[in-house]
């Protein structure tokens, strides 16, 4: 991922034009080049697949600097980005295993809005989501709430069968 970090804008050189695979990818190993926007105040974001450049600014939000401003938030940054054909989303936006609403939402705080509004596409996994699943009132059903935590379940299998062939 192209991101800032420490004043610093890393791996902007292997951005490739296109929003599909990089072109050192080969039949065994996809690579992508997104770029993660990485305001304090929004949450961090990412956007893979963008078909013609690199979006800026690459943060904001810094009280006492230059960049202090909460424009453009992270819903300006998905529009621009999918007006390009990016699938965008929120990165490590609630971490562990609490309830984000009854600890603050951490890096997701535009996650709600942007959920809202359709400009968000994903979000980060995060055990998080079983917590607060678990916790949810409105389950209709035993039944219902069993299929959706063996989604859950299915879910973590996928990413772990990632992670072993990743491993191997």
């Amino acid at each position: 991922m192209v991101a800032n970090k420490d004043n610093r804008i890393l791996d902007y050189q292997y951005f490739e034009p296109g929003g599909g695979p990089h072109s050192t990818s080969t039949p065994e190993r996809l690579v992508v080049v997104g770029q993660e926007y990485r305001p304090p105040f929004y949450g961090h974001v990412f956007m893979f697949g963008m078909r013609d450049h690199l979006l800026s600014p690459f943060t904001m939000g810094y009280a006492g600097t230059a960049i202090e401003s909460l424009y453009p938030s992270n819903t300006d940054m998905f529009r621009k980005a999918k007006a390009q054909g990016a699938t965008v989303g929120y990165v490590h936006a609630f971490p562990g295993e609490n309830d984000p609403l009854e600890r603050g939402l951490g890096g997701g705080k535009g996650f709600i809005v942007d959920a809202a509004l359709g400009t968000t596409d994903a979000v980060e996994w995060s055990d998080t989501l079983q917590s607060m699943a678990d916790a949810w009132p409105g389950w209709r059903a035993d039944t219902e709430r069993d299929h959706v935590f063996a989604q859950f379940d299915e879910a973590r299998a996928v990413y772990r069968r990632f992670a072993h062939d990743a491993a191997r």
